[in-house]
């Protein structure tokens, strides 16, 4: 099923996408239904895992927040039963299937959704939260940070110390610490211990007194984050006073994922006063100044992964 067209600007000629991300396969989803761009082969997103998908939907509706391990192995998601009323389940699912294979990680999710996967593939970690009763028998929340084996096991909660998470940002490339937004004071980003439980504080050149809402833990110890002006993107290595280089875009709108080798990043444009939906457009940004407009058909797409080239299979085998 051919669900959109890759259109090129800002220099590109048409026929031609920029060689540098050709070597890259973006991932997306929306509702029930899961969709890849391969660069290096065509120009189109096309349903990807139908039948597995399919068969998950017979068990989970209201199925969101799609993610890939680095590996391609496993896909998560979150979604409802279909015999219980309003609970949200954090699942994982080999992407080779089958349906049966699916774990139940945890009954319940953060406010953010926001999932990262350790760069091995084996772990996840996510804001957290619990009902805990009151003295006078109503109920109440606590927030922590989850950090879980992709089966369920080995499973980790740090509480208190990240009340009011904003979001799980990431794990370092050695998967022992997992970078967060701290809500209070004022958006700080925190390094967190997995083994010992201690925080550090990072400070990210060129965020003057603002936040990220998106990290990427890059090779060789770099970072590339959002919250500069106009939703630009800078990769800073640590400890340096200025970024070592920023990728801009003239867009008004959200930036999303950033690929592994901090060359591309995802945004999500406004379209102002845009009757009917879609009421927004979707591009990719590189360093080298270059920018793809995905004509994708929906205003729901938020969850973007890059993974190497093949990328995910059509069907599990």
């Amino acid at each position: 099923m051919l669900v959109s067209a890759l259109a090129i600007g800002c220099g590109s000629s048409a026929g031609e996408l920029p060689a540098a991300v050709r070597d890259w396969v973006l991932v997306t989803g929306a509702s029930d239904k899961l969709y890849q761009c391969e660069f290096a082969t065509g120009r189109e997103f096309r349903r990807v895992l139908e039948s597995l998908v399919a068969e998950l939907s017979t068990v989970y509706r209201d199925m969101d927040d799609w993610s890939v391990s680095p590996d391609g192995s496993q896909l998560s998601f979150t979604g409802k039963r279909h015999d219980a009323l309003g609970t949200d389940h954090l699942c994982v699912v080999p992407t080779a299937g089958p349906a049966a294979a699916v774990r139940e990680l945890f009954p319940y999710r953060g406010p953010s959704d926001a999932l990262a996967w350790s760069p091995d593939s084996r772990r996840v970690a996510f804001d957290y939260y619990e009902p805990v009763p009151r003295d006078d028998g109503t109920l109440t929340r606590r927030f922590g940070l989850r950090v879980v084996d992709v089966d369920g096991e080995n499973g980790v909660t740090f509480w208190n110390t990240i009340d009011r998470v904003r979001g799980v940002l990431g794990f370092s490339p050695d998967a022992k610490r997992i970078l967060f937004v701290r809500r209070q004071p004022r958006g700080e980003v925190i390094a967190l211990d997995i083994g010992d439980g201690t925080q550090e504080q990072l400070h990210l050149p060129g965020l003057g007194l603002g936040a990220p809402s998106r990290i990427a833990w890059l090779p060789e110890g770099r970072l590339a984050y959002d919250g500069l002006p106009r939703g630009a993107v800078a990769v800073a290595r640590f400890g340096d006073l200025e970024p070592e280089y920023v990728i801009k875009h003239d867009e008004d709108g959200w930036t999303y994922a950033c690929s592994p080798d901090g060359a591309w990043i995802v945004v999500k444009a406004k379209r102002p006063n845009v009757v009917p939906s879609p009421r927004a457009e979707y591009f990719l940004f590189g360093r080298d100044g270059s920018k793809v407009k995905l004509e994708l058909d929906s205003d729901n797409y938020r969850d973007f992964t890059w993974l190497p080239r093949p990328g995910l299979a059509r069907e599990p085998k």
